[in-house]
């Protein structure tokens, strides 16, 4: 239909992650290419079933092509052990930049949590240590004492 090479190469590397499993940080994404790749195959099929007519091969292009998509953001996602929602969070920031307008790209390199928490705590400290006089902790009020006659009146 005119894509067949980008469908052979998303099969190519499904392949290649059977013979090479270390190459798959996550499965399940490559199961989501897998699962695509079929669907692919799928409408390919279905669209030569009519060749004669216009809507029904028209219709599966767009399918193929969706799910070519689909497939090619999962095999990347399953090769760099990323999940969606870190690709999402990426994608989000890339988009952030280019709608700003700026010249010069960002770069941002994703830090793992541990990573971050301690980075922060790191910052914290470090502002605290900035400020010239710390506020210090105010004392607690001293509790005044119990009133030992019964029929007085607290004034407090």
């Amino acid at each position: 239909m005119g894509m067949e090479g980008v469908t052979t190469a998303i099969v190519a590397f499904c392949f290649v992650g059977l013979a090479m499993p270390g190459l798959v940080k996550n499965r399940s994404q490559y199961y989501v290419a897998l699962g695509a790749a079929m669907l692919i195959i799928l409408f390919d099929g279905i669209a030569h079933m009519d060749p004669e007519g216009k809507a029904l091969p028209a219709l599966m292009y767009v399918a193929c092509a969706a799910m070519q998509i689909v497939a090619f953001i999962a095999l990347v996602l399953c090769a760099g052990g990323l999940s969606f929602e870190q690709f999402r969070g990426e994608m989000g920031n890339t988009i952030e930049v280019l709608r700003r307008g700026e010249t010069h790209k960002e770069v941002i390199i994703p830090l793992p949590e541990e990573i971050r928490r301690k980075v922060d705590e790191a910052a914290l400290k470090a502002e605290r240590g900035k400020m010239p006089n710390p506020p210090a902790e105010k004392p607690a009020a001293p509790t005044p004492p119990p009133d030992d006659k019964p029929g007085s009146l607290p004034l407090a």
